[in-house]
């Protein structure tokens, strides 16, 4: 008799045993699967955009095989079977909230892309992050002075008061290379020396900015580093703020192209290389007694329509690059070319091209109406996706469901373009099983 309680411990012990293995093998699979999943996506690297993208689609990833014959899938998470083409569902009108996720998607492949003279080469779409276009899109290459959009952009982020006054240093003024004329002792504010820096690449201001946030130029170009790291541009490295050629200071076009799309999602920034003429307000001593008036010397904000920025660069080891941002129709593309000849030019192309071969096209309406295993649901955002003509008929379009609870949307709408992930919406639901216990906020 004395011995059951022991039996019992044993039991229960080997039990919760069990339970740990099981839970250590289940938490060991899921980490494989993400693994795998995630190296499918860079080739054994992945940029820190990709993962969160890749880590997303592993997250709501629709279980295509894997259909019941009753027709729903094992597990809490349900997804239709087959994709849904394009003009085959209704619409619905109905108020709702809720925001589209966009995903970069494939690369595209088209014969009609342009040539250009750039050595390297990229063009995106800012929404999505989708590459347009890429000739040598990962080569590592002088930056020349496109180092000036992360120097501003570090500035920015780290100065709460752009009026504030900097004090120019010897090393500022003994700068070589492009100049606004600054001499030692000089107080200018931040202001007036990020638009300096941008409108008329002052090597100058770039030193005197640099020195003033980060205490040095090798203090500056560390945080230049960080911020590269917290972006995941994995193929670019700074060692000073100007972009004077230097061992170890190179970049990628694809990197720029990142870089540039993030810069200009910053209102500040926006304004000031989106400005064509700029009167400081202090004269930097170097100009003697006439008044600094500085043009920008990103001549496409007058002669592209829709221009709105951002930086020209030239040394002898990187030729001539151009970081260059357009707006139509509410919708911006980056482009970026480095050791370009014909820099202006290919630019130019590169917007034509995007701008006419992948028009933003209407995927997913707001309110319209999606049939998944529980029920029925609305789409809670419209989404739009830059798309070739013939891409269109790849598209298809998954109702996921999942058990949220009852005060989140219990589905997604997953829209891929063949085998790539490049959208989701969050459904609300409209019927069925699929309504029951839901938030009446969450209803269309």
């Amino acid at each position: 008799m004395g011995k059951r309680p022991r039996r019992r411990s044993e039991r229960a012990s080997r039990s919760l045993w069990r339970k740990f293995v099981f839970l250590v093998v289940l938490l060991a699979a899921g980490g494989a699967f993400l693994f795998a999943e995630l190296s499918e996506r860079g080739g054994g690297f992945i940029r820190a955009g990709e993962l969160l993208s890749a880590a997303h689609d592993v997250l709501h990833a629709p279980q295509r095989p894997s259909v019941s014959r009753g027709g729903a899938t094992e597990g809490r998470e349900r997804t239709s079977s087959l994709p849904v083409p394009l003009q085959s569902l209704p619409t619905a009108e109905g108020p709702s909230t809720g925001r589209a996720l966009l995903f970069p998607g494939p690369p595209p492949e088209d014969a009609d892309a342009p040539e250009v003279s750039a050595k390297a080469a990229v063009l995106l779409d800012a929404a999505s992050g989708r590459v347009l276009y890429a000739k040598e899109p990962h080569a590592r290459l002088p930056m020349a002075s496109l180092t000036k959009i992360m120097t501003a952009i570090v500035a920015l982020e780290s100065s709460s008061d752009l009026d504030e006054v900097v004090t120019v240093s010897p090393n500022a003024e003994g700068v070589e290379g492009s100049s606004i004329y600054l001499r030692a002792g000089d107080k200018i504010p931040l202001r007036d020396l990020l638009y300096g820096l941008m409108l008329r690449s002052g090597n100058d201001a770039a030193t005197a900015i640099a020195e003033h946030v980060g205490g040095s130029v090798e203090g500056f170009s560390f945080l230049m580093n960080e911020k590269a790291a917290w972006l995941g541009l994995s193929d670019t490295h700074f060692v000073n703020p100007h972009g004077l050629d230097a061992e170890g200071h190179y970049a990628s076009a694809y990197d720029l192209a990142v870089l540039s799309r993030y810069a200009m999602e910053n209102p500040t920034f926006r304004e000031i290389v989106g400005t064509r003429v700029y009167r400081p307000r202090v004269t930097p001593s170097g100009h003697g007694n006439s008044e600094a008036v500085w043009t920008n010397k990103n001549k496409l904000l007058v002669t592209y329509e829709g221009a709105d920025g951002i930086k020209t660069a030239y040394t002898d080891r990187a030729g001539r690059g151009l970081a260059a941002s357009a707006v139509r129709d509410g919708r911006r593309l980056i482009a970026v070319v480095l050791n370009a000849p014909d820099d202006w030019n290919d630019v130019r192309k590169l917007f034509d091209y995007g701008f006419t071969h992948f028009p933003l096209t209407p995927i997913v309406h707001k309110g319209e109406v999606f049939t998944g295993v529980r029920g029925s649901y609305a789409a809670l955002a419209d989404l739009a996706y830059p798309l070739q003509s013939d891409e269109v008929s790849r598209i298809g379009r998954f109702v996921q469901e999942a058990d949220f609870g009852p005060f989140r949307p219990n589905a997604f709408l997953k829209v891929y373009l063949g085998q790539e992930a490049i959208g989701s919406v969050p459904l609300a639901p409209l019927s069925g099983d699929a309504g029951r216990g839901v938030s009446p906020e969450l209803r269309p």
